[in-house]
């Protein structure tokens, strides 16, 4: 083999390939830096005034790129950055001060990210950066709200003039001449074209049309020269509404409508938000950044807003406090979808799509809305405004972190008050920085505005081993045999006993998983044991279930031999008792959670399966009561053509060719499966348990379908670089969280706990680790290869290893410990 050098050309060298080199590697170094900084804006850990006043003595220091919408309200004495007298325009409706708001406490508030500050707004700074260009706000009163806030924001370094078109005040244009840059407000409250529907005539409840493929040009005929559009939508679904595509009716929200498809809210939500994305795709010359500033929430207490229901609160409320609503939820992950697939559509059209998220730092604030002390014309001052903010107010926060995220490069770049040292530090540190950054995972960039692990009721909640996410780290060698193998005493199904038919290779065998942030101890069968003592777990799920079952039960084999007291002799059933122990080990076959059957061949594809959504599975919900733990799960047979039945009747059906009946997603499906099995865990009398969402498991075809020749016959481990999940997946992923993020908020007031075991990140690198045509099963087919399932012994065994962990920290959070005797960490 031979080794090429590079051979560095000194200072007295006239090698003209070594300048073109050194030229070449400048350039690259550079244009890095300038990629890096452009794609991924640096936010600036500034404690002293902002760029407005005299920067010469400040300290400014550079921090990773930081969740911006993550931390909590902190108190500050420090006044608002403008009053209602300051020279802008506040609607009446939120200027609470001057219609006699007593308390200024809410004002003393200021928004600080757990991961850095948020830098005070900086007029000068903004406006400098929107030199030359332009902004819109789209939606609805609340994007009002957001672009009036922006105007008294900036009023303290120019005054605008007023170019709007016409008289009417929910379209507004502003021009700061001394900078070239419009803002406007484009007044749409659904984004698509709408219309009255009910014949008593409008009013706040009454009836409204919504074409939903078919956008308002109120603003889509405007938009196409705006540098940067804000879009938003909410409140305004949560009336009745006449869902319209191509011109016909296809369902209605609470229209009472006996020939008309009943739809949901969230529904007509979705397909706004994807008309809307997808008109700006598609818009001839467009060439904008969007932002979804996310659903904004309301806070009406003691009553509905048209109840008497009020928001009189003075201050903030802690997290533990806030109780999310589930429709909320639904709206915000609901958008956040759409919000994903605009964006990776617009990656191939150069195009940017970007969140604003303002639900979770607004959840905090009820004390931050008008209440009563706001007026609008003709209105009726005897219903509280808990919708929209006050100006100033907590309002402000989201024109604060729009600066920081539409800033393209570090703020001090260009500043002849940077040393050379620094300078160049930045440009050779920063490529490694950002291709790091960037190449880390293409998972958590797609999903990075759908998931964040932060935001979830994960495993690190537990109190892991050093506070540890154990779900986020690799795959490192190790040169340790297996747990177990193919002739250990304990049952393998021969559909992943990929050893015993023949697999040649092991090194799928020698890999371990690594967390980031500390170890992962290697599984102890006797600890184990001992934490499930006289307790009880239960696997709920399809095959991939039972494979998470079978790989305990295997490395289990080391310290104790069940006894089956399975009372079926159908496989898909199994009880096991480990009676040392007294803990019974069950797995459940329940493949779409929900009651189902096959579906009609005569009238559907012959694969076709009915699902009851609003019934759960008994075959489950009928044994599960008593047991102490219970993992769930569901994935791959929610891409089969599917029926929908709600209440008894049919609703819809995913792939079903059918004209007549409502095309309603796969993604609908699975979230009513895993709404309806959550809730029967919650309603179920005598259920103490804790109860596990395991994420989806990853297949890995390549070269083809499961159906079209694909295998899976790598032999180690891919990088994460190579990983590029679907969106199907995706979604699939966010919609499964999303639902155990509002059983979670439920489970807390009924003291239940719910939790995830999340492998799907991990597993995406481990192609090697499924049976691909080394297994069998009766009346099995080896054309076709199993890149679903996993080997045994092989890398499932890692969810094992982390349900063990999980276990141990929250018997250790029970206060236990000191109470009992359990065995050192080492492997029995």
């Amino acid at each position: 083999m031979k080794a090429y050098m590079i051979a560095v050309p000194s200072g007295r060298s006239k090698s003209p390939n070594g300048l073109i080199l050194l030229i070449l590697t400048s350039f690259l170094l550079v244009s890095t830096t300038l990629f890096c900084l452009y794609e991924n804006p640096v936010i600036v850990d500034r404690s002293s005034p902002p760029a407005s006043e005299n920067l010469a003595g400040n300290s400014t220091r550079l921090v990773r790129q930081c969740d911006l919408f993550s931390g909590n309200w902190v108190p500050v004495s420090k006044g608002p950055y403008y009053t209602n007298a300051t020279k802008c325009v506040i609607d009446d409706r939120q200027n609470c001060m001057k219609f006699g708001r007593p308390d200024t406490e809410f004002l003393k508030w200021r928004w600080k990210p757990n991961e850095c500050e948020l830098p005070s707004f900086d007029a000068t700074q903004f406006l400098e950066l929107v030199r030359g260009k332009s902004m819109a706000f789209v939606g609805d009163s609340l994007a009002r709200n957001q672009m009036q806030s922006l105007v008294c924001l900036l009023a303290s370094v120019a005054d605008p003039v007023d170019v709007s078109y016409g008289e009417d005040t929910r379209f507004r244009r502003w021009f700061y001449a001394e900078y070239n840059f419009t803002v406007a407000a484009f007044w749409s409250t659904y984004l698509v074209r709408s219309e009255e529907a009910d014949p008593k005539g409008y009013s706040l409840t009454s009836l409204m049309k919504l074409y939903l493929d078919e956008v308002d040009e109120s603003w889509a005929a405007h938009v196409q020269n705006f540098r940067y559009i804000i879009i938003s939508a909410g409140q305004w679904f949560l009336r009745p509404l006449l869902y319209y595509e191509k011109g016909k009716i296809v369902g209605c929200y609470i229209c009472n409508k006996k020939n008309v498809t009943s739809l949901t809210r969230y529904y007509g939500y979705k397909m706004v938000f994807r008309t809307s994305f997808r008109t700006l795709l598609n818009l001839d010359g467009f060439k904008g950044i969007t932002f979804l500033r996310t659903f904004s929430p309301q806070h009406y207490e003691n009553g509905e807003w048209n109840k008497g229901g009020n928001c009189m609160r003075r201050r903030p409320i802690g997290k533990q406090g806030m109780g999310m609503e589930e429709y909320i939820l639904e709206f915000y992950w609901t958008q956040l979808a759409e919000l994903t697939a605009a964006k990776r559509e617009g990656r191939n059209r150069g195009l940017k799509f970007k969140p604003l998220d303002a639900t979770r730092l607004m959840m905090l604030r009820p004390d931050g809305h008008p209440s009563h002390y706001g007026h609008g014309p003709r209105e009726n001052v005897t219903i509280a405004d808990c919708v929209h903010w006050c100006l100033p107010g907590p309002i402000d926060t989201w024109n604060e972190a729009l600066l920081q995220i539409g800033k393209r490069t570090c703020p001090d770049v260009s500043s002849k008050r940077l040393s050379l040292l620094i300078l160049s530090f930045l440009l050779l540190s920063t490529p490694f920085f950002c291709l790091y950054n960037y190449s880390f995972s293409p998972w958590r960039r797609d999903m990075e505005l759908v998931y964040r692990r932060s935001s979830l009721p994960s495993s690190r909640a537990f109190g892991l081993v050093n506070q540890c996410d154990m779900f986020s780290g690799d795959w490192v060698p190790q040169v340790k045999a297996p747990y177990y193998t193919n002739e250990t005493k304990c049952q393998i199904d021969d559909r992943q006993n990929c050893i015993k038919f023949g697999r040649p290779d092991t090194e799928f065998m020698k890999w371990r998983w690594k967390p980031s942030q500390c170890e992962l101890p290697p599984f102890n069968a006797t600890l184990f044991l001992e934490l499930v003592r006289g307790k009880s777990l239960a696997f709920i799920g399809d095959s991939l279930a039972r494979n998470q079952m079978q790989s305990l039960v295997c490395l289990l084999a080391s310290a104790a031999d069940p006894v089956d007291n399975s009372y079926t002799a159908d496989p898909r059933f199994r009880l096991w008792f480990y009676a040392e122990y007294n803990f019974t080990l069950a797995i459940f076959w329940s493949v779409h959670l929900v009651k189902s059957e096959d579906a009609d061949a005569n009238i559907y594809p012959l694969t076709s399966q009915t699902l009851y959504l609003d019934e759960v599975d008994e075959i489950w919900a009928n044994h599960i009561e008593k047991f102490n733990y219970v993992i769930i799960s569901a994935g791959q047979w929610f891409l089969r053509p599917l029926v929908y039945y709600r209440k008894g009747k049919l609703i819809g059906c995913y792939a079903c060719n059918k004209r007549k009946i409502t095309g309603l997603s796969m993604y609908y499906g699975y979230q009513m499966a895993f709404r309806t099995s959550f809730r029967t865990l919650l309603n179920l009398e005598n259920f103490k348990g804790t109860t596990f969402l395991r994420t989806i498991s990853p297949q890995h075809y390549e070269n083809g379908g499961w159906n079209t020749g694909g295998t899976c016959v790598r032999t180690r481990p891919i990088a994460k670089d190579e990983i590029r999940f679907e969106e199907y997946f995706l979604k699939l992923y966010s919609t499964q969280v999303a639902e155990l993020i509002a059983a979670d908020g439920k489970g807390k007031k009924r003291g239940l706990k719910f939790r995830i075991l999340d492998p799907t990140d991990m597993m995406a690198e481990r192609a090697d680790g499924h049976p691909n045509h080394y297994a069998h099963g009766p009346g099995a087919n080896f054309t076709n290869a199993d890149c679903v399932h996993w080997c045994l012994p092989g890398p499932i065994d890692a969810w094992n290893e982390i349900l063990l962990q999980v276990l141990q920290s929250e018997y250790n959070a029970t206060s236990l410990m000191g109470k009992s005797t359990l065995p050192n960490q080492t492997n029995s």
